[in-house]
């Protein structure tokens, strides 16, 4: 890479005060640990596959120093990307979810979700490909399903909660996998929604600066949430206990 390539990257995450940059070494470091943990817990291979997304995810912003990849720059692309990874964190935490809550309402509501979040990203890409309609509706629509996806996990970390609060299997809490990664989750979702919902109001068209912070506090607590999953992984328990 030559210094050119660094004085892009370096200046494209200058905005967001380089948290991005920090955030990418934050998957490496998730990606790297769960490489070793592969034949231990099945589960690690889910999370695997979940910071395989995020890195692409989050590199996608730097596909612009490579020729091949100059054309695939525009909103339409972007929030394509922002969907399907939103659809695949949907994926990976309702299998997580689903080994670590009991309640048979709460798996019913997220297989319920499940096909729903499914139906939205299909309407996204019949809305981009076949409709054809103005980007900025794409912009909305891709707001829409991340920020109801960022919600009904969020609810999932209050059911579990709730469970263990109501059978007061509070005994070494703290030192729970799960109870570790369903924290870590809550705080990121916590933090973001409120960033998705007022970018799709125009927010960040108005209040430039403000809009920076707000995404480089996205990428902080994304990195929290790798870190806590890297942490639990190192709790010699299984991931759902």
């Amino acid at each position: 890479m030559n210094n050119e390539s660094i004085n892009f990257i370096l200046d494209a995450s200058k905005d967001v005060y380089y948290t991005d940059l920090l955030l990418i070494l934050c998957i490496l470091v998730t990606v790297t640990r769960f490489l070793f943990l592969l034949s231990r817990d099945k589960y690690s291979k889910l999370f695997l596959f979940y910071c395989i997304a995020a890195l692409l995810l989050n590199i996608r912003y730097y596909l612009a120093l490579f020729p091949l990849f100059k054309d695939y720059s525009g909103i339409a692309f972007n929030e394509g990307a922002n969907t399907i990874f939103a659809v695949i964190e949907y994926i990976v935490f309702y299998y997580y979810f689903s080994a670590i809550i009991t309640s048979g309402f709460i798996k019913k509501v997220m297989k319920l979700f499940y096909v729903l979040v499914i139906l939205a990203m299909l309407f996204f890409f019949f809305e981009a490909a076949w409709i054809k309609v103005d980007e900025y509706r794409l912009y909305k629509i891709a707001n829409y399903i991340i920020s109801s996806e960022l919600f009904v996990l969020a609810m999932l970390c209050f059911a579990y909660y709730l469970e263990i609060f109501r059978k007061k299997n509070l005994e070494n809490v703290s030192q729970s996998p799960a109870f570790l990664i369903t924290t870590s989750l809550l705080f990121y979702t916590i933090i973001v929604i409120p960033f998705f919902v007022l970018v799709g109001k125009g927010f960040s068209a108005a209040n430039k600066d403000l809009y920076y912070i707000m995404f480089a506090l996205h990428f902080i607590s994304f990195c929290f949430l790798f870190l806590a999953i890297t942490k639990a992984s190192l709790c010699k328990k299984p991931l759902t206990t």
